[in-house]
């Protein structure tokens, strides 16, 4: 058995976010986070035929050691669980959370 090797170590950070996506407004919440992406979950989306791998995002987020910051990516991936929609976002620079 193979166990996956991450680079980068993920972080648990609660809380929501609202992902700025062309003209729309996605509302998630944070499953976890990395130097170099998030992977937020979406319950009930509305319409997710609209987003697509390659589509640019950003958030803001607050952790309870940092101020607020800005996030920017790409969405990597989309993955449908039921009426929940999984979003892996690539950040084309590193973010640092310590």
């Amino acid at each position: 058995m193979c166990i996956e090797k991450r680079q980068y170590e993920r972080f648990v950070i609660p809380g929501d976010v609202i992902i700025n996506h062309r003209v729309n407004s996605i509302f998630c919440k944070i499953e976890n986070i990395s130097n170099y992406g998030a992977y937020l979950k979406v319950e009930n989306p509305a319409h997710p035929s609209f987003i697509e791998i390659g589509d640019n995002v950003s958030f803001k987020i607050n952790t309870p050691d940092a101020d607020a910051r800005e996030l920017s990516g790409q969405i990597l991936r989309c993955i449908f669980e039921g009426d929940k929609l999984y979003l892996a976002v690539y950040f084309m620079q590193p973010y640092y959370f310590d």
